[in-house]
């Protein structure tokens, strides 16, 4: 399972690929400028963005990449007095920070790619769609190799292929791949 959980982690973290992304809400509380990404349901990946405010008409606010030294910015690190809908959010410790307080409950949609649930039992169901297992299975077969076997020639050649299945996998997914930013 060590291994299995290993090569799926990897994995989720290649690329994003369209069976990691999420889409979950995130809350911005009434008077309040920031919200814990921990919040978030299965927030465990890459970010990509805070959307527009589900149904409520709101506009989307725009990503301010921190650390800044302008002084417009000052609002990511330190207390915002700014009240109501903000237009401008950032990400920093761990929260999504806004530029303004809104008077009420602000329900905004919060994009990422999410790395998979660990197979935690032998009849774990492996949380990766068909066409990513043959990737997943030539990864977990060099970690085993080199770990239990010591067999460095033959985990270097299960590598090589868990890398030629990594490349039909881009394929597979038509373009809907991006490399992660840093």
């Amino acid at each position: 399972k060590v291994a299995i959980n290993d090569a799926l982690r990897e994995l989720a973290s290649e690329r994003r690929w369209s069976w990691t992304e999420r889409r979950d809400p995130l809350v911005l509380v009434a008077g309040s400028s920031s919200a814990a990404l921990s919040t978030v349901a299965g927030q465990n990946g890459r970010i990509q963005s805070v959307t527009a405010p589900v149904n409520q008409g709101v506009v989307v606010p725009r990503f301010v990449d921190y650390p800044t030294e302008d002084p417009a910015y000052r609002w990511v690190r330190h207390p915002v007095v700014a009240t109501g809908f903000p237009d401008m959010y950032s990400f920093f410790a761990g929260d999504v920070v806004f530029n303004a307080k809104p008077f009420t409950d602000v329900t905004y949609e919060f994009v990422h790619w999410a790395i998979p649930a660990e197979v935690t039992v032998d009849a774990s169901l492996i949380p990766v769609p068909d066409h990513a297992l043959d990737a997943l299975k030539w990864n977990a077969l060099s970690r085993v190799t080199l770990t239990y076997d010591h067999d460095a020639g033959l985990a270097a050649q299960y590598m090589g292929r868990y890398q030629e299945a990594i490349r039909k996998l881009v394929k597979t997914e038509q373009g809907s791949t991006q490399t992660l930013r840093v």
